[in-house]
């Protein structure tokens, strides 16, 4: 519809009467324009809204002026504008039904998931302390200390109040200026506030939610690129040794002159730190058994691992780093796991690059293993878990 200048159908003298002129100046129109003949009052604007009201009961194509209106008929507190999409608010009304009948309960955990868009694992947590926390997948017991059956811990471990909401950091953000970030990114900790609040409205009572995130790399041990969700990117870049039967058996020369081909070193001491790790008939883990170290850069942003722009190291000069136990990293015969845990109150900025080391810290320091992902902006109240895969092949 054409704009329609209505003034100009009223009689000359009450064209500028000022009692109509307050009146259009007190709906938003600007005095200098009100009797162009170039500019109407705008009825068409009015025209539009009433037409809108024919969709108010439908979230899907009602106007999104009068979205937050019908989430205040149902009672739903829809997030802030400014930090939600016009998608995610009609989302939040959609899906308020079903969030009404169960919330109070782990499930309406899953409808929040889909409400604003961010996969999550829910986890129950076991503590003996009351002061660490452990993950297990939920279980309810016939009795107090009823623990699941592949429960990982020793006894004396109980299920707490406490329940995990872990994300699973394998969706890629677009750089956004409102935090601001200039880089893909897999994670920002401005994306807490619009879920923890949704979750603190759910979730069942008495129970105190943990947040924390998890990434999880997966390679080969052949050297090989490997990408998975997320885009994270993963190699590693020795011959690396992660298990295999030995014989202990040493190098061909009769080294003691005994007529033997070769001789036999049982209890082999393979990081020469004074205890032996290689018995007869035992697992080879050389690699592994010499790794301790872990990195975090902020370098090597928009690189691809297999390109000759990767230098081959971290590029940050001053990484994020700790320390890699031997209780970090599991065998399981056809796949090995080491485990990295990043603590609350350490903040990362933007980090963008794991590289694990062996004999860390030391002049033989080498990187064995290499991950580059979009930048990850980690807060102070959230745990952050690196959980590596490096498959057998």
């Amino acid at each position: 519809m054409a704009d329609l200048n209505l003034i100009k159908l009223l009689p000359e003298k009450f064209q500028s009467d000022p009692i109509l002129l307050e009146y259009f100046l007190a709906l938003g129109e600007d005095d200098s324009t009100i009797l162009s003949a170039n500019k109407l009052y705008n009825v068409k604007n009015w025209l539009d809204l009433t037409t809108a009201l024919g969709n108010l009961i439908n979230p899907d194509t009602v106007d999104v002026s009068f979205l937050r209106h019908l989430a205040v008929l149902i009672n739903v507190d829809l997030s802030p504008e400014d930090s939600t999409t016009e998608s995610v608010l009609r989302s939040e009304v959609t899906e308020a039904v079903d969030w009404y009948k169960l919330k109070g309960t782990y499930s309406s955990l899953d409808v929040i998931s889909l409400i604003v868009g961010i996969n999550f694992n829910i986890w129950d947590l076991y503590t003996n302390d009351y002061s660490t926390f452990h993950q297990a997948a939920w279980f309810s017991g016939l009795s107090e200390n009823d623990n699941p059956a592949d429960y990982p811990y020793a006894s004396g471990y109980y299920k707490s109040p406490h329940f995990g909401v872990e994300i699973e950091l394998n969706k890629v953000y677009s750089p956004d200026s409102s935090i601001p970030v200039v880089y893909d990114h897999l994670w920002h900790y401005s994306y807490w506030v619009n879920l923890k609040k949704w979750i603190e409205k759910t979730r069942p009572v008495h129970t105190v939610p943990e947040y924390s995130l998890l990434m999880s790399p997966v390679m080969d041990n052949d050297g090989s690129v490997n990408s998975v969700a997320g885009s994270i990117e993963s190699k590693t870049l020795t011959t690396f040794i992660t298990g295999g039967k030995t014989f202990d058996q040493n190098a061909a020369a009769d080294s003691d002159y005994d007529g033997d081909i070769a001789d036999w070193t049982f209890d082999e001491d393979l990081d020469s730190d004074g205890d032996s790790q290689t018995t007869f008939d035992e697992a080879s883990q050389n690699t592994l058994l010499l790794i301790d170290t872990y990195k975090l850069g902020t370098g090597s942003k928009g690189i691809d691992l297999d390109s000759s722009d990767w230098t081959g190291d971290l590029e940050d000069s001053s990484p994020v780093e700790g320390s890699i136990a031997q209780s970090d990293i599991t065998d399981y015969g056809d796949k090995t796991e080491i485990e990295i845990n990043i603590t609350a109150a350490t903040e990362l900025d933007g980090v963008s690059e794991l590289g694990i080391y062996t004999d860390g810290g030391t002049s033989d320091e080498e990187l064995v293993v290499v991950s580059l992902f979009p930048d990850i902006y980690k807060g102070t109240t959230e745990e952050l878990k690196i959980l590596v895969t490096i498959n057998k092949v």
